[in-house]
């Protein structure tokens, strides 16, 4: 689950080190926001973010990585 690139080749060793730092909290992150999602059902980021304690933009990145990773999709119907 999400293991995207957060670094280029280019970057020095300094990023390096940052990038796999992230890459941790990214992973606890979404797992935070599936959990949120099994027990809560479907909500939007703020909603996410206030059962998880999450910035909403950090929500809103872990969502799009999720669904691009196909471990969730977004259903955009609305009531």
């Amino acid at each position: 689950m999400l293991d995207h690139p957060r670094v280029r080749n280019s970057d020095p060793m300094t990023s390096w080190a940052a990038a796999g730092s992230a890459k941790d909290l990214a992973k606890a992150h979404a797992s935070k926001i599936v959990q949120c999602l099994i027990e809560h059902g479907s909500l939007g980021k703020d909603g996410i973010a206030h059962h998880t304690g999450l910035e909403s933009m950090q929500v809103a990145r872990r969502l799009h990585e999720l669904e691009r990773e196909g471990e969730l999709y977004r259903d955009w119907e609305t009531a």
